[in-house]
């Protein structure tokens, strides 16, 4: 299932927060944050009919920074990336009203930059690639909306090679 999406509008900021009281840097101290908000309108079909809906995501990325623990006490340390953990705040608005009907708050741990959302269908949620100008549902993976406990429920995902995403469901409400 393919979904067109028109996006709306991107506003991306980047910070970083550090210890002020000493010059060193310590990987406890520093992490680069960044946050994006996106809105996008996409249409679906079901059962022959064309459904429009809209979509705003808020992505926070956070990544520690750290160095080479082999080169302490050097002033040209190796820098080392660690995961990055992604939180992502989705509002699904299902109708034509200008409100939203859902909330979906989850995080997970990767590498780079990737294109994960969680989207409901019904009484599931599914995961959904970001691929271009359009959402690409995967059919096969979906997840019961009553199974769900905030907070500790975790949601397995294995990608097209074999790599293993674990999305924690942190909210789940309808608005």
């Amino acid at each position: 299932l393919f979904l067109s999406i028109l996006c709306v509008g991107v506003l991306t900021v980047a910070t970083a927060q550090e210890d002020t009281d000493t010059k060193s840097m310590d990987a406890e101290q520093v992490e680069e944050i960044s946050s994006e908000t996106t809105e996008k309108t996409f249409t679906l079909t079901y059962d022959d009919k064309v459904v429009k809906r809209s979509v705003k995501v808020n992505t926070d990325v956070a990544q520690p920074v750290m160095l080479e623990e082999e080169d302490a006490d050097q002033i040209n340390q190796d820098r080392v990336l660690p995961m990055k953990k992604f939180t992502k705040t989705v509002h699904i608005d299902n109708d034509e009203d200008d409100s939203f009907d859902e909330r979906i708050v989850f995080s997970y741990e990767a590498n780079e930059e990737s294109a994960y959302l969680l989207v409901s269908e019904g009484d599931y949620l599914r995961v959904a690639l970001e691929n271009g100008g359009e959402l690409d549902i995967q059919e096969s993976e979906k997840m019961s909306i009553d199974d769900l406990n905030p907070k500790t429920t975790t949601y397995v995902y294995q990608d097209n090679e074999g790599n293993e995403i674990k999305f924690l469901i942190e909210e789940y409400s309808a608005l």
